[in-house]
């Protein structure tokens, strides 16, 4: 677990000073949803049920046996697990055209699919898929974003769907020091 919470902390930590600081403007007329107020509102929903979660680390291809069941009414819990996913958030000033935006809508079900492809090679994340039904609210959502220098490589991929299971996977290279990859998987169960 100490070695989980080690590589989270550096992948976090390199991911911040990569990235400046994502906010969203207000009043602003963006195309782009706010991935923020998105996982705030969906960690209120599952705070409301209940869930059992159950997580599951694996480091290199080592799981760590030390997870627990917890509950979704755990806030701190909730934040840090959806932390990277409000990070990836693209309604910031700086990011203004710096995506092409395509909307699929779904006749038959109301839901909408709205894909998030970043124009430049430097821009962070890569891609975003949201899929939200015909209220708005989020059934699933895909964030894959990439890092690339002469000395770092840095690959994440975030998926989420709605109150079934949340996956975190993680790459990271750096130049003389052995690659890591690292993979949370947070299953949401049963209710009250």
């Amino acid at each position: 677990m100490k070695l989980y919470v080690w590589f989270v902390s550096i992948s976090s930590v390199i991911m911040m000073a990569s990235c400046q600081q994502q906010t969203q403007v207000a009043g602003n007329a963006s195309p782009y949803k706010s991935l923020k107020q998105i996982f705030q509102h969906e960690i209120a929903s599952l705070q409301k049920a209940d869930l059992v979660l159950k997580e599951e680390a694996e480091l290199n291809g080592q799981k760590d046996g030390n997870m627990q069941a917890r509950r979704s009414s755990d806030t701190a819990l909730l934040q840090y697990l959806f932390k990277p996913f409000m990070d990836a958030d693209i309604t910031k000033p700086s990011l203004a055209g710096q995506y092409s935006v395509n909307t699929i809508a779904n006749e038959f079900t109301g839901d909408t699919t709205f894909i998030y492809l970043a124009k430049g090679n430097q821009t962070r994340p890569k891609e975003i898929i949201l899929n939200v039904d015909k209220s708005g609210l989020l059934v699933s959502a895909r964030i894959s974003s990439t890092i690339k220098n002469l000395i770092y490589e840095h690959n994440q991929n975030l998926e989420y769907d709605k109150q079934k299971v949340a996956r975190i996977y993680t790459t990271q290279k750096v130049m003389l020091l052995k690659p890591t990859e690292m993979q949370v998987t947070v299953r949401f169960e049963g209710g009250k």
